[in-house]
């Protein structure tokens, strides 16, 4: 195993020398976050190469963000419908297809779980006590980052 910075890391994945391609065998990094799946799903499971997608009839629908290479027409059309609804249980079961389906072919393991601990002292206000634009009350860390724009020292 190599150890590289992430910028290299990144390169190496995407293959930018080789028609965004790659050229690696295998990458162990962490992928995804607690947002909605589309986010960081979607553009995943797009075609990989200008053939592949011209081959399923998709002529310039073309991802560098498929980091994997690894394509399945079934998975790209769940991950597309799964954005033509908003229905909550219709969307599960798409996305947990795409992941069966992962989990059946490719040795991809998506996780929307991040540990974060974030500490301060008893007069720092405001970081669990986030707004959302409509006013209400956010809830914990979205993306594993705390919201520091309501942070304030109280004396």
């Amino acid at each position: 195993m190599t150890n590289y910075d992430q910028q290299t890391h990144i390169g190496i994945a995407l293959g930018g020398e080789n028609g965004f391609v790659g050229n690696h065998q295998q990458h162990c990094w962490r992928w995804s976050s607690d947002d909605d799946p589309a986010v960081n799903l979607n553009p995943a499971l797009a075609p990989p190469t200008a053939e592949i997608a011209e081959a399923i009839g998709l002529p310039g629908v073309v991802s560098p963000l498929n980091f994997s290479n690894w394509f399945s027409p079934t998975a790209f059309q769940a991950a597309v419908a799964a954005t033509k609804t908003d229905d909550f249980a219709t969307r599960y079961g798409l996305y947990e297809s795409i992941m069966l389906e992962f989990a059946d072919q490719v040795p991809v393991y998506y996780s929307g779980h991040t540990a974060t601990a974030i500490g301060t002292e008893s007069n720092i206000l405001g970081l669990n006590g986030w707004h959302v634009p409509s006013g209400e009350l956010g809830i914990g860390f979205p993306s594993a980052e705390g919201r520091w724009a309501e942070v304030f020292i109280s004396s």
